[in-house]
């Protein structure tokens, strides 16, 4: 994912704070509830948006089959386009960026390739809040994975303080359903 891209730490932890107010609301029943950030960066074109969410279900889809199959490199290469193909769907740089970069750490972590898994990890946190990973978190399952491996102990410590401030109301991780 292109550094530029990626939001800074002062913007999501602004678009955070939003997000807080709405939840805080939320569980009070307050209404009309707080704003929340606006989705500036859906893609310009609806059909551009639909064709790309289509095109991550299929290499979702496939990314499964593979990881069931055992086929680590055909997982990597499929979570790999979804991470390129991210500006394609109608939340990027968001839950769904988190979600594909966790699988293609996952993967890379699978082939012995430990330092990928790594950068998949520091770059995971570095989405846009949205509806969806502030009342479920994030992904917390590379974060897992590599909690194994001591030289890893500074990144994982980071993805987990930011991981929390994602996921305020609960305690993170969540159990998976």
């Amino acid at each position: 994912m292109p550094v530029e891209d990626r939001p800074s730490l002062q913007v999501i932890e602004h678009e955070l704070e939003a997000y807080r107010r709405f939840w805080a609301a939320a569980e009070q029943g307050i209404r009309p509830l707080p704003e929340v950030p606006e989705m500036e960066r859906v893609p310009r074109s609806m059909v551009k948006a639909v064709l790309g969410e289509i095109l991550h279900i299929g290499l979702k889809i496939l990314g499964r089959v593979a990881k069931y199959l055992h086929f680590s490199y055909l997982r990597g290469w499929a979570s790999r386009q979804r991470v390129s193909l991210d500006r394609f769907t109608f939340e990027p740089t968001s839950c769904g960026l988190n979600r594909a970069l966790t699988e293609m750490g996952l993967a890379l972590l699978a082939t012995g390739e430990v330092r990928g898994a790594k950068e998949c990890l520091v770059q995971s946190w570095q989405v846009h809040p949205c509806i969806h990973n502030t009342y479920v978190g994030l992904d917390f399952r590379l974060w897992q994975a590599l909690q194994a491996i001591p030289d890893l102990r500074e990144e994982c410590a980071e993805y987990e303080r930011m991981a929390k401030k994602f996921c305020p109301m609960a305690n993170w991780p969540l159990a998976r359903i």
